[in-house]
């Protein structure tokens, strides 16, 4: 969901004073810290849901049991995944901002929790992608196209451009940055 809410509509929500949207937008022009941040948090909820499950069933049982703690988590992972994993994802795909602008401000709280291992993790990728010289993906140009391209269908849709309106601002993106002599 964090990723399909188009940046354009958290930049005027930032404009027109939400700190939460000012807060997720900063996030997207981050998004290394991003990720650190949510796979810190993910590796925290596997464990304390792994956790979880071995007290509850040291304390229903009365003892630590091997084959018991394996069961019941064989048996509680599917309901997990569905509940935890998939339904969510399902969710924000179908109505990304809406459930954004619910979540905006725990995912910030999350992120500022996490901050110190996830710029420990992120400062590490760094280190290694600078080690091996592979520069970061360059997602940012691709998104904003994206984006961009969204903007002007909508635009369209709603009867505020032609065809022929979009298709010379589409033109002008893509051969904008080329210098004027390479067309004479």
């Amino acid at each position: 969901g964090f990723y399909r809410v188009p940046r354009v509509r958290l930049v005027l929500d930032g404009v027109d004073g939400s700190r939460i949207a000012r807060g997720l937008l900063w996030l997207t022009n981050h998004p290394g810290l991003f990720v650190s941040t949510v796979l810190v948090g993910n590796n925290i909820a596997n464990y304390s849901i792994s956790l979880g499950i071995v007290i509850l069933t040291t304390a229903l049982f009365g003892g630590s049991n091997t084959a018991i703690e394996l069961g019941v988590t064989l048996v509680t992972t599917p309901i997990l995944f569905i509940l935890g994993e998939l339904l969510p994802k399902s969710l924000f795909y179908l109505a990304p901002y809406r459930l954004l602008k619910m979540a905006g401000p725990l995912i910030l709280l999350i992120t500022v929790i996490l901050l110190p291992i996830s710029i420990l993790m992120y400062g590490i990728s760094r280190v290694f992608q600078n080690l091996i010289g592979e520069a970061p993906l360059k997602v940012r140009p691709a998104l904003a196209r994206r984006e961009l391209k969204q903007v002007l269908q909508e635009g369209e849709e709603a009867g505020l451009l032609s065809s022929l309106q979009r298709d010379i601002v589409q033109n002008i993106f893509a051969y904008g940055g080329n210098a004027v002599g390479q067309y004479c």
